[in-house]
């Protein structure tokens, strides 16, 4: 009887296990690889903040791919609506049941816009917009295209979320459309989050820099501010230290949450920091929906980045449970690097090692043109890979 190897998810980190299942020999095993998710297509998170600037539009960056491209997979159009690891099944709102040998969990995470109180109210009335989907990220161009004068706020909502360099990327890129509209003064931009810095696992001499970046833009940020509730009668953000901050645009890092559950287990996956195993036998998860706990105790950010370092580590941990064990086993280790966008089409780089003792060790390039453009090749180079 053939194994049966499902992989829950098909953004970035499904695939990428995919494509690593295929590399490292599982066709030659006669497994049966199942890919699930609801979405026939995706959008990669580096091509957000784009679509928030008007550099791109959702149609251009959205990522189909091709029976070619997944050939030998049996894809699967549901959504999942449970996981059972003791009797290892799936089920699908289809209603169908599926047994697995092995089960890969990438189904990343869900905006919970709902989880701050009156934030809803605040998208409802149109003075509260985000950039963490693709139909959001335009609604947010939308609002900064037509902003004129006043106080735009960044508000990360809660922690943890995606991409931690985000909130500054988007601060910068509506700083620099302001200013190519001739309109910079007219508006004051500041950023609020409940963490001590930009980049809080990086390091303080990393978050040193981004509010560096940010001030040299004027724009003011604010840590260890911690939203409770959004007025948008009054357009007023209100913190858990009893203060409050008047905006007359809001925009904001959603409230995030874990796009699944695991039998009665609620919340993000904690998985083992070199093999991405979790407690459950024949289960791995990685990219956004894993909780990986660094070796300096710090979380590791979550980002597409170390999504497609843990595939090959996932993959072939999975193929030496449906195999016969011979497959080498790498370990994760904990590096990475992340744009950041600084406008002007200009973008930064940081990169270094996540499990670094006694604390991360990662540096930041200096921001240019050069890796702007390796930026645009790395988005064009998974559109094009995945719709071939």
């Amino acid at each position: 009887m053939p194994k049966t190897i499902i992989v829950i998810g098909a953004g970035i980190a499904g695939l990428s296990v995919v494509e690593q299942l295929r590399e490292q020999g599982v066709r030659g095993l006669g497994c049966r690889v199942i890919l699930i998710d609801k979405a026939s297509s995706h959008t990669q998170g580096l091509s957000l903040p784009w679509i928030m600037r008007g550099w791109r539009v959702p149609e251009q960056v959205s990522v189909t791919p091709s029976p070619a491209a997944l050939e030998g997979v049996h894809c699967i159009r549901a959504a999942v609506q449970a996981v059972d690891p003791t009797e290892r099944i799936v089920s699908l709102d289809t209603g169908e049941q599926l047994r697995y040998d092995a089960l890969v969990l990438a189904a990343g995470t869900r905006n919970n816009i709902g989880w701050l109180p009156g934030l809803p109210e605040a998208v409802e009335a149109g003075v509260a917009v985000h950039f963490y989907d693709p139909s959001a990220a335009r609604e947010a161009h939308n609002a900064l295209d037509s902003f004129a004068e006043g106080r735009v706020l960044f508000l990360v909502a809660s922690t943890p979320y995606r991409c931690p360099a985000a909130p500054v990327e988007g601060a910068l890129l509506a700083a620099d459309l302001f200013c190519e509209y001739g309109i910079r003064e007219q508006v004051i931009i500041d950023m609020f989050t409940p963490e001590p810095h930009p980049m809080v696992t990086a390091g303080p001499v990393v978050g040193a820099q981004m509010i560096a970046m940010l001030a040299a833009a004027g724009i003011g940020f604010f840590g260890e501010r911690t939203p409770v509730g959004v007025d948008s009668g009054s357009r007023r953000v209100m913190f858990a230290d009893g203060t409050t901050e008047p905006f007359d645009l809001l925009i904001f890092v959603p409230p995030h949450k874990p796009a699944l559950s695991v039998g009665e287990f609620r919340g993000w996956i904690p998985v083992d920091n070199a093999t991405l195993a979790t407690q459950w036998p024949g289960v791995w998860a990685l990219g956004d929906i894993a909780s990986v706990t660094t070796p300096s105790g710090k979380p590791l950010p979550k980002a597409a980045t170390f999504a497609k370092a843990q595939a090959p580590v996932v993959a072939a941990g999975v193929l030496n449970l449906v195999g016969d064990g011979s497959t080498s086993v790498s370990a994760f280790d904990g590096r990475g690097e992340c744009f950041i966008e600084m406008g002007g089409h200009r973008s930064g780089l940081g990169q270094g090692d996540f499990y670094a003792l006694p604390a991360p060790r990662v540096d930041l390039a200096e921001p240019s043109k050069a890796i702007h453009d390796r930026k645009e090749r790395e988005e064009a180079e998974w559109i094009d890979w995945w719709q071939r």
